[in-house]
């Protein structure tokens, strides 16, 4: 199978919705949770609908239900945070399931 390097703009078309993580200073779930509380917290606050932090809120209560922390973090060093460079990611396939991207690859499928 051919390794593509493709930007962040043509991963988007191909996955759909996009997220980058940071994992400089925790791991993968807890990234994935201080996210989600804070998008609630400034949804909460808006006098308005904006269906762009809805379906943020919901990629990632989908994530948080979903995805096999322990597992992810044993798996990949990187999910275990204070790890490198890599480029991580949390995105929506088109079967609407929540994966996490690390430089470009999927992990977890």
């Amino acid at each position: 199978m051919a390794d593509f390097n493709l930007d962040h703009q043509e991963m988007s078309m191909l996955w759909g919705r996009m997220m980058k993580l940071d994992l400089s200073k925790h791991c993968v779930e807890t990234e994935i949770r201080r996210l989600y509380n804070r998008f609630i917290s400034r949804y909460i606050r808006l006098k308005r609908e904006d269906r762009q932090l809805e379906t943020d809120i919901e990629m990632l209560k989908a994530a948080l239900e979903n995805l096999d922390f322990p597992k992810l973090r044993s798996g990949c060093r990187e999910l275990a945070g204070h790890q490198g460079n890599s480029t991580i990611e949390l995105a929506v396939k088109g079967d609407g399931r929540v994966v996490i991207i690390i430089d470009g690859k999927a992990i977890g499928e």
